[in-house]
């Protein structure tokens, strides 16, 4: 998609194949690499340079694999880098950045940035679930961990069990979930009849309420008003999006990449890989993992990982934010459930 434009441009290897397209009033772009070659650009890049501080993506308009290294990339891991990005040519592109790829999970109990307090259960109440928002603070029991709830669904196999889904790693095993308000109150817990994520295919978790009612199906936009969410979508790129978390409350931006895949590390300083996420330019900050991306009324993802030194400066000159999010529908199927 055409960032300025908003048209789908289709790429096209030969002539007939742009004649064929117009004819069916679809605008082409004749390049040289056909998907099947780029793919195996990125098959070569899977087995070569899976290394911590890199990331790659299918560039459809420059017609090459967009390769990423961070801050930490270098002496040895570079040049192991270098030397799996030589027999490739112009097929690929490197880009160095000047952060580090990390989740954008945080450390203890996150707090507002700005207008308004963090989100609040029903207190005392133990029969009414707690009114959490796309977008508001959830923290795991053991309190070492703030996220931002992504979307609230519900089961396909009994309408009447509800869920929130949020990002895979800010929560491990059958954790439960609160909000931070006075009462701490518990929300949920990891839903077991699942697998947990798969570090190489996604980034989600489901947290199954423990508590009767129907969650709101919406984001929390920080301003006192609330956006609605009704179906899931795939994002595209030069596509504009929006997000919604406890510590960057707002954000908006434009996706980049696509299928990204992601090599980073925690903030244990264990090592991960995601595959298939969406690269944007809405920042993003530590807490803000888990929370929603979404266009209108159509939601897209959860927010996974970001640039560690791009954050979401204000000031003239601070860098552009980065930030990845898990695609939704991967999450929805996986777990059988669906927005409402």
């Amino acid at each position: 998609m055409d960032e300025h434009t908003a048209r789908v441009i289709l790429n096209v290897t030969s002539s007939a194949a742009a004649e064929t397209a117009l004819r069916e009033g679809v605008q082409t772009r004749l390049v040289e690499r056909s998907t099947a070659q780029l793919r195996k650009v990125r098959a070569h890049l899977e087995h070569t340079a899976r290394i911590a501080g890199t990331g790659w993506a299918t560039d459809p308009v420059h017609d090459k694999i967009a390769v990423s290294a961070d801050a930490t990339v270098s002496g040895a891991r570079l040049d192991q880098l270098e030397k799996a990005l030589k027999p490739l040519g112009e097929a690929v592109a490197l880009t160095r950045v000047a952060g580090s790829y990390t989740s954008a999970s945080r450390r203890g109990l996150a707090q507002a940035s700005g207008t308004r307090a963090l989100a609040t259960g029903t207190g005392s109440s133990a029969t009414r679930a707690p009114a959490l928002h796309g977008g508001d603070a959830i923290y795991n029991e053991s309190r070492d961990t703030t996220c931002s709830l992504g979307f609230n669904v519900r089961s396909n196999r009994d309408p009447h069990v509800y869920f929130f889904v949020t990002a895979g790693h800010c929560g491990h095993g059958n954790a439960r979930f609160a909000v931070p308000d006075d009462d701490e109150t518990t929300v949920g817990s990891m839903s077991v009849f699942r697998p947990g994520v798969d570090s190489q295919k996604g980034d989600y978790r489901i947290v199954k309420y423990t508590a009767s009612g129907i969650p709101p199906h919406d984001v929390d936009l920080y301003n006192g008003r609330f956006q609605t969410i009704t179906k899931a979508g795939e994002a595209r790129v030069g596509q504009k999006v929006t997000r919604s978390g406890i510590s960057s409350e707002v954000r908006s931006g434009v996706v980049t990449a696509v299928d990204q895949t992601l090599n980073g590390v925690d903030y244990d300083g264990h090592s991960f890989e995601v595959r298939g996420l969406v690269k944007t330019t809405a920042c993003a900050m530590p807490g803000d993992s888990g929370g929603p991306f979404f266009s209108g009324t159509t939601a897209l993802g959860l927010t996974s990982a970001i640039d560690k030194g791009t954050g979401c400066g204000t000031q003239p000159g601070s860098p552009r934010g980065v930030t990845y999010f898990q695609p939704i529908g991967e999450a929805l199927k996986a777990y059988d459930v669906s927005l409402y």
